[in-house]
């Protein structure tokens, strides 16, 4: 499971033009958080039953907790449409209609 989850997150990155390490990297910059959001939404969304910590350790976070702050969050983003979020979420969007 841990390999198709990185393999999907990789895809993502590719639609962003950028390397995984370059998202997992710690950074705030460059809107990072945001792509992390993205994967985690899509990784739990593809594979319910991956434990968050596994989602935490291929994007570099420390721990589960954040990636659950970090799903919920996601999710408030895109329910109010705003504009940052959407410029990610557009070009990934195809990996949430899939499921």
């Amino acid at each position: 499971m841990e390999d198709d989850v990185k393999q999907l997150f990789e895809a993502m990155c590719d639609c962003w033009n950028v390397q995984m390490a370059w998202v997992s990297d710690k950074s705030r910059a460059n809107d990072r958080p945001t792509m992390r959001k993205l994967l985690w939404m899509v990784g739990k969304k593809k594979f319910p039953h991956i434990p968050y910590s596994m989602l935490a350790n291929l994007t570099g976070a420390t721990d589960h907790a954040g990636v659950i702050k970090g799903i919920r969050s996601g999710y408030n983003w895109l329910n109010v449409q705003d504009e940052k979020f959407l410029k990610y979420y557009e070009p990934v969007k195809s990996y949430f209609e899939e499921l």
